[in-house]
């Protein structure tokens, strides 16, 4: 007869691993047998339709109920280079609607001191809001300062 003290527990604990789920497409016939296919609780489904350039992504949340999400696969074309020559550029006696820098200097509606001024508006702003994200939130409304009166 062996003797064991009563701290000693002869059946060790050996932590299971939780499988890993292996993504792959499963082929479907429409998009209802693609409602029809079970996932289970937790998991995900990768359907492609053999009808129709069509993907569903199902997905199960941990208490059963599945969403779906259809996508439609397009292949993307790579356009060719616009080579921009005399014949096919624009010219601005084509374009009587829109103003030019020289436009624009000879009607004076933009000096150099204006175009400073909105720099400096500009580089002020961007100081204030790098303030406020590198300032911790003391006020309990989300996204203010907190202002003492």
């Amino acid at each position: 007869m062996s003797y064991y003290p009563q701290y000693y527990n002869p059946q060790q604990y050996v932590p299971q691993q939780q499988q890993q789920m292996i993504n792959q497409f499963v082929w479907v016939q429409g998009e209802s047998s693609a409602r029809a296919y079970l996932v289970p609780p937790g998991g995900e489904a990768y359907l492609m339709d053999t009808d129709s350039p069509t993907l569903f992504y199902k997905t199960c949340d941990s208490a059963g109920r599945p969403t779906m999400k259809t996508y439609e696969l397009v292949e993307k074309v790579e356009a060719d280079p616009v080579v921009v020559t005399p014949e096919n550029s624009v010219q601005a006696e084509e374009m009587p609607n829109y103003l030019t820098r020289d436009d624009l200097n000879d009607m004076g509606l933009l000096t150099k001191d204006d175009m400073n001024n909105i720099l400096h508006q500009l580089q002020q702003l961007k100081d204030d809001i790098l303030d406020i994200q590198t300032t911790p939130n003391t006020d309990s409304t989300r996204g203010r300062k907190a202002t003492t009166k």
